[in-house]
This record gives C-alpha cells, structure tokens and sequence, in this order.
C-alpha cells in the first residue's frame, strides 16, 4: 500500500520510470557513498520508534536488522528515572526537551552541556516543583537502552565480519531528535559502540553534521 503510494505520487509528478530501493540504499547514495565498492558501508538509522542497522557492499545489503529501541524509548527511560530519583512526574513533550540539550551517552564529556531546569509535578506533595538535570543523570538513565543497541550493532558488525580496521564507513543518522549535538552526543558516538567509530553523523534531512 505505502510502496504503490509512493510510485503513484512520484508517477504523477511527471516521473517516467519509477524504480523503488531500500531507505539505508537511499541514505548512503544521498551523503555520497560509493555503494559499489567492495567494502562494507555500515547505516545506522536512529528513528523514532526502531533503529535500523544496515551495511551495505557492493550494491547490495548485506545485512540488516532492526530493533525496537529508539527515540521513543530513550525518553520513556528519561521520564521514568526523574519519576524514580527526583519523585518528579514529567510529560513526554518536557522529557524530549531534555533529551535534545541535555542528551548524552557518556558520563564524561569534554564540553558539556549546562544543567537543564525542569518543571514538573512532585509526586509526593502533588505541587509544581523544579529541579536541575545534568547530562549526567540522563546519560545515566540512557544506560541499559544504549548498552543493548551497542552490542546489536555490535553483533551486526561481526556478522558483517566488520573489524576495527575495516575500510568502509559508519554512519549514524539521526531520524528523531537525539541531544544536543554539538555538545553532547558527537564527542560520544565514537567511542559509544564498541568497535565503531562513526565516519559522520547526518540529521534525518540528510545534512552531514560532522566527519568524524
């Protein structure tokens, strides 16, 4: 149904041929990949809902999976750690605010973003309160989540038989909105997954944020 839509918008628009390719196909032909080269070309879209992790060699996938932790998860885990630490009820749209300026994986940064003031309703005396958050304790409360798609993507690698040394690139893309970028998740994605180092990291409108 979502395929014939499209064919059918692309084909009304004035398109002659109209030929259908996988989403991390388009992603790395739009930031400049050379897909046909013998080399595998690691994708990892970061949605909203999943992740996909995806390489690709030689024009083709060689492998792809996705798992169902994502942008969503990362701010039910947020929500839930301020609900369990500060006794603090906060709505999905104050814990995506945190996620985006004060969203980290790592506990140690060079450049840290300043703590975060968050208004929320106490739960034990039911009035409005503010606390501060630091990228500390949200990198903290992202834990679990970013340590099982560290060894998913991991896993992807090494059935890729991707190594450290491996030739080809990593790229991460952002499709949901994930921290403060320029502060606190590039320092973090090369040394967050294991072994991969991100070759760049791209916004969900294909824009190159970095080349790491």
């Amino acid at each position: 149904m979502k395929k014939r839509a499209v064919r059918d918008s692309a084909e009304q628009a004035g398109a002659k041929e109209v030929y259908m390719i996988h989403e991390p196909m388009a992603a790395a032909l739009g930031i400049g990949i050379d897909v046909e080269e013998p080399v595998g070309n690691m994708i990892i879209d970061i949605g909203g809902g999943t992740t996909g992790i995806t390489v690709i060699a030689l024009a083709g996938i060689v492998c792809d999976q996705s798992i169902r932790i994502a942008g969503d998860e990362f701010t039910a885990d947020i929500m839930e750690a301020l609900r369990r630490y500060h006794s603090l009820l906060i709505g999905e749209r104050t814990a995506e605010q945190i996620k985006i300026n004060v969203g980290a994986a790592m506990k140690d940064l060079d450049n840290p973003p300043d703590d975060l003031p968050v208004n929320g309703r106490d739960l034990v005396t039911g009035i409005p309160k503010q606390i501060m958050v630091s990228y500390q304790e949200i990198a903290e409360a992202l834990d679990k989540s970013i340590f099982i798609s560290s060894r998913i993507i991991n896993s992807a690698a090494l059935k890729s038989a991707i190594t450290p040394s491996f030739n080809g690139r990593t790229v991460l893309i952002l499709s949901c909105v994930f921290s403060c970028i320029n502060n606190a998740f590039l320092p973090t994605a090369k040394t967050s997954f294991g072994l991969l180092r991100f070759n760049a990291i791209i916004l969900g409108s294909f824009t190159t944020i970095s080349s790491l």
